[in-house]
């Protein structure tokens, strides 16, 4: 019987130190995984713009030099034309997916039940929302973003070696839904970049290519353009066939990438602002938490020039910024319920693959909407940082001039609002409701789509 004891001990002791050791190295993988941030931005750079199987690249290029990140405008060969390319394409893609819809609707029996008029239709509106986003940051406010980016970069570097003495480890405040998000941001990159071309492909053979049905009308509609095409390849059949096949999938392939780059620059600004934002936030309230002392003897300001900069960086970018968060949540709240309605509706005519593929996006959709707002939500929710500032502990231990002179200058600051309307009209403000609100917003047109269709 001791033998026995003895060995289920050992047994259970090794047992408890192989988990243990098993939950050390899953948090040190997490706590890796969330220092990398900024890398996210730094492989879609490598792989969307140095390694981009086209020639023209956009104008900021993201540098990474003793781990501070940091933005830079890069002159290139025909900048102009590179610049504006993108444009361009997307505005190709608009006209293209529209043009088809106005073919195949009139002879389709029922177009609100055509799986490609519902894929075309967002397609053209994610391309056009896409060009206004680039036209947006990288063209005309090209050295406002790239001024206060840094700005921004800058400010959290400062902030996390001020906080050096007491910061904890980077991971602890983070989930395994926020891992979740970063590796499959990191998937969506690998997978665009490497499986494009073959995405093509099955686009193409299951009849969701728009370019087919323009060439089919135009065969009939303007038959000299066909003449002229036969006399370059030969008046050859097959030659011709195939110089078709080969410039849809180039000119296919080419838009799918683009589109791929323009949302990847799109959801990794969104991603990367909403986490610095937030750790600017957490790291500004512990800041006056450790420096409560030197603050009650009026030695210590950092925090209120701090808030301050913040503020003038919202302000700077605040027209910019409202038209693109309206444009997020519309393209979002479109995508999401498409996709739930084709998936419900129409996916018995959809191959499985396809389908799968659709539920995954709008899952992973969903659960990034979600979290980014979560986050968002709670750093900015009832004002608690400028709260911090006049903390009552921190009050009662001033003398009555520091105090004074004090609150003061806390008294003249502002709560931090992030708005969301377009020009001179606010919608609403992103605050801790918000994310109920757009829930309940989505759920709901979600609902009404299957009932009304």
């Amino acid at each position: 019987m001791h033998f026995r004891a003895a060995g289920y001990t050992v047994l259970a002791a090794v047992a408890f130190a192989s988990r243990t050791k098993f939950r050390l190295k899953f948090d040190q993988f997490l706590t890796e995984i969330m220092d990398k941030h900024n890398r996210l931005a730094m492989l879609g750079q490598k792989l969307f713009v140095d390694r981009y199987p086209f020639l023209y690249k956009p104008a900021i290029y993201i540098c990474l030099t003793n781990g501070r990140i940091s933005l830079s405008r890069v002159k290139r060969k025909f900048d102009a034309l590179q610049t504006v390319f993108p444009v361009l394409i997307m505005v190709g893609i608009v006209y293209a997916c529209g043009r088809a819809m106005s073919i195949v609707a009139p002879a389709s029996p029922r177009a609100l039940m055509d799986v490609r008029i519902w894929a075309w239709s967002c397609i053209t509106l994610i391309s056009f929302c896409g060009a206004f986003f680039y036209y947006l940051w990288e063209i005309k406010g090209k050295e406002t973003t790239i001024f206060w980016a840094n700005e921004m970069f800058q400010l959290e570097l400062n902030l996390k070696k001020a906080n050096v003495p007491t910061m904890q480890s980077n991971g602890q405040g983070d989930t395994l839904l926020d891992t979740f998000i970063l590796l499959g941001l990191k998937l969506f990159l690998w997978a665009g970049y490497l499986l494009t071309p073959l995405l093509t492909v099955i686009l193409m053979v299951r009849g969701l290519d728009p370019q087919f049905y323009i060439v089919e009308y135009a065969r009939t509609a303007y038959p000299f353009i066909f003449v002229l095409v036969r006399a370059v390849t030969f008046n050859n059949s097959l030659l011709f066939n195939v110089f078709l096949l080969v410039g849809r999938f180039f000119a296919m392939t080419s838009a799918l990438y683009e589109v791929e780059r323009i949302m990847a620059i799109l959801i990794g600004a969104v991603y990367i602002t909403i986490n610095i934002a937030s750790t600017i936030v957490e790291q500004l309230t512990k800041i006056v938490r450790i420096n409560r002392r030197r603050i009650q003897a009026g030695q210590f300001h950092s925090h209120i020039m701090y808030y301050v900069m913040m503020q003038v960086a919202l302000q700077a970018v605040e027209d910019g910024l409202k038209v693109t968060l309206v444009m997020v949540i519309f393209v979002g709240t479109v995508t999401l319920v498409t996709i739930t309605f084709v998936t419900v509706r129409l996916g018995h005519f959809m191959h499985g693959s396809l389908l799968v593929f659709l539920v995954s996006v709008g899952v992973f959709t969903f659960l990034f909407a979600k979290t980014m707002l979560t986050r968002t939500c709670g750093a900015f929710k009832n004002a608690k940082l400028l709260r911090s500032f006049k903390d009552v502990d921190i009050l009662l231990g001033m003398r009555h001039d520091v105090r004074k002179v004090y609150w003061r200058n806390v008294g003249r600051l502002s709560v931090v609002k992030i708005p969301i309307g377009v020009g001179s009209a606010v919608f609403t403000t992103v605050n801790g409701s918000l994310n109920v609100r757009l829930s309940s917003l989505l759920a709901e047109l979600c609902v009404n789509a299957l009932i009304l269709f």
